[in-house]
C-alpha cells in the first residue's frame, strides 16, 4: 500500500498549511521582536490580519468535509446546511484578513516619507 492510499490528500494539505502558518508566525514574531528594539515598533493593528487568517485556518480544519456532501439542505437533519454556513463564515473571516492586510499595505505605502500623518 502506497503512502497516497494510506494518507488522504486533505490531511497532507492541512499539515502543509499548518506548517506554513507556523513558519509565517515565527517570522512575524521575530520581525516584531526586532522592530521593538528600534525606534519604529510594530503597531497593534498589524496583528489583526494574521489573527483573522489563523482563526479561519482553524475553522476550516476542524470541519469534517464529508458533512458538506450531504444533500439535505434544510431538513430536520441539517448538518450539511450548518457545515456550509460554517465554511462560508470561515471564508468570510479569511477574506477579511486578506482585505485587511492589503488595506494596511496600501495605507503604509501611500504615506509620505516625512514625519507626521498626511492629514
Amino acid at each position: 500500500m502506497s503512502l497516497s492510499e494510506r494518507v488522504p490528500v486533505a490531511s497532507i494539505g492541512s499539515v502543509t498549511a499548518g506548517l506554513l502558518f507556523g513558519v509565517g508566525w515565527y517570522v512575524w514574531i521575530d520581525g516584531c521582536a526586532t522592530a521593538a528594539m528600534t525606534d519604529d515598533p510594530v503597531k497593534g493593528e498589524y496583528w489583526i490580519p494574521g489573527l483573522l487568517q489563523t482563526i479561519a485556518l482553524v475553522m476550516v480544519n476542524v470541519l469534517n468535509w464529508g458533512m458538506l456532501s450531504d444533500d439535505a439542505a434544510f431538513d430536520t437533519d441539517n448538518t450539511a446546511a450548518m457545515a456550509k454556513c460554517w465554511v462560508f463564515f470561515a471564508f468570510v473571516v479569511a477574506f477579511s484578513g486578506i482585505i485587511g492586510a492589503v488595506w494596511i499595505m496600501v495605507e503604509e505605502n501611500n504615506r509620505p516619507s516625512g514625519e507626521g500623518a498626511m492629514w
